[in-house]
């Protein structure tokens, strides 16, 4: 049961950091593209 609740954490974790680094990488290519 534990280790069931590891691997949500784990998966919770890593759609977290992409759903943060999508929007940050769209901005920082933009800011790129502006300048």
């Amino acid at each position: 049961m534990l280790s069931n609740i590891e691997v949500v954490l784990k998966f919770l974790k890593q759609e977290t950091a992409s759903s943060i680094k999508a929007p940050l990488g769209k901005s920082y290519s933009f800011c790129k593209i502006a300048s």
